[in-house]
């Protein structure tokens, strides 16, 4: 991906840049523990800047990695190895200090700002990771922690600035770093307060909602149809419900049909989020901001399709199924405990008696998962065809790896992953 490439050319940037540093100050001999101190400094630094850009929903970024959901994970690998080159950036400090060990130094605040920055940057930044992967929060609560992640890059910005080191002799490497903190921390203050006033507010009506089994229907209609939503196959908005005491939380969910400004979602009956939404009166105030996502693009011109979801994971099958070339053929796998809902097993059906080159499997998971052997078997297709698989995390990298050691390409199975916490 284009955007996977942009951050190692900045990483390779950033360690050019300390490499003349250290060649222009080589009189000053740093130990090597220094240096790996120096460098998990600097990696830690621009790593956690790059999270904050890859948090901000911008369509460009969206094609830049192959759809949000990819954005969604690197920000995650991305965020996970900024705190993994910080907390080492006071270890190796530590490990150089020895045999005098500044423990109070680099670990307990005391007098010295430029210290004191670094130490609480670290602390909080430890804090929020803690609670984001051993407290199981409600998302509302998890999210409203995770926006705290701003006091961490500008406490690191600033430890950066005031300490004494490559970063403040060597002007270029100072200009780069705080260039890219600053971005960071305009990204941070644009998802906080800029994106709730900038894009679309209470621009949809609810028309219904109604429990279909396990899930959820709920259509609702623009309210100004000229500035109606207009979402490819495949794609999806968040949704926010104006008013509530929780107005900022925002969930993805896939659209189900789309029929001029008349828009419907089939969502999981699984939380008190989605659980509230049964709860809302006709005509109650609803913001949704998209489109996002590329899924459907991943169908192209290819002429066989196989089409894997598991649970809800079916919904964005729906508009995909629709779209279906003359030239192309696809078969649906749902892989669910029990039957579909009736309401969505009414358009499947529909759909299958319009497109006879569209077959639809229901697999009841209750009898045994599916392999990739039973997919392969079935549809005859083989490595010809294009895989595209939505549904819980575990079950999209299980069949993907059978299918791959099957003799699928990696490249022909594109999955959806909604794992945006």
């Amino acid at each position: 991906m284009i955007g996977t490439i942009l951050i190692w050319l900045t990483i390779l940037f950033t360690m050019t840049l300390f490499g003349v540093a250290k060649i222009q100050f080589f009189s000053l001999s740093p130990s090597i523990w220094q240096i790996f101190a120096q460098i998990s400094g600097l990696m830690g630094l621009l790593l956690l800047s790059w999270s904050f850009v890859l948090s901000i929903r911008n369509l460009i970024l969206e094609k830049m990695f192959g759809g949000l959901d990819k954005v969604y994970k690197i920000h995650h690998i991305v965020g996970g190895a900024s705190f993994l080159f910080l907390i080492n950036h006071p270890l190796f400090l530590i490990i150089n200090s020895l045999p005098s060990n500044l423990l109070k130094l680099y670990l307990i605040p005391g007098t010295m700002l430029d210290y004191n920055s670094g130490i609480l940057a670290l602390y909080l930044m430890l804090l929020l990771l803690l609670l984001t992967l051993f407290v199981d929060l409600p998302y509302y609560l998890w999210k409203q922690t995770h926006e705290w992640m701003g006091m961490v890059i500008f406490l690191g910005g600033m430890h950066g600035l005031l300490i004494s080191s490559d970063m403040s002799r060597f002007m270029p490497l100072r200009i780069w770093m705080l260039g890219f903190s600053l971005v960071a921390i305009l990204s941070f203050l644009y998802k906080r307060y800029l994106y709730y006033f900038l894009l679309p507010n209470n621009n949809y009506r609810l028309i219904e909602t109604r429990q279909d089994g396990d899930v959820i229907i709920i259509s609702m209609s623009s309210t100004d149809p000229k500035k109606s939503l207009i979402f490819a196959p495949g794609q999806f908005a968040f949704l926010s419900v104006v008013g509530s005491k929780r107005d900022r939380d925002e969930h993805p969910f896939s659209v189900l049909l789309q029929d001029g400004d008349v828009v419907q979602f089939g969502i999981k009956a699984f939380g008190q989020f989605t659980s509230s939404l049964l709860r809302l009166p006709t005509n109650a105030s609803l913001t949704l901001r998209g489109p996002f996502g590329r899924f459907g693009e991943a169908m192209g011109h290819t002429e066989e399709l196989v089409f894997i979801a598991g649970g809800i994971g079916i919904t964005p099958f729906i508009s995909m199924a629709k779209s279906l070339q003359s030239n192309q053929k696809a078969t649906l796998f749902h892989i669910s405990k029990g039957t579909c809902s009736p309401y969505i097993s009414e358009m499947l059906n529909l759909i299958v008696s319009h497109f006879p080159n569209f077959q639809f499997i229901e697999y009841d998971s209750r009898l045994g998962r599916i392999t990739g052997n039973n997919i392969i078997e079935h549809t005859k297709y083989g490595d010809k065809a294009k895989y595209l698989i939505c549904g819980p995390v575990p079950m999209m990298e299980s069949l993907s790896d059978q299918l791959v050691s099957l003799g699928i390409a990696k490249n022909k199975i594109v999955y959806e992953d909604f794992n945006f916490k």
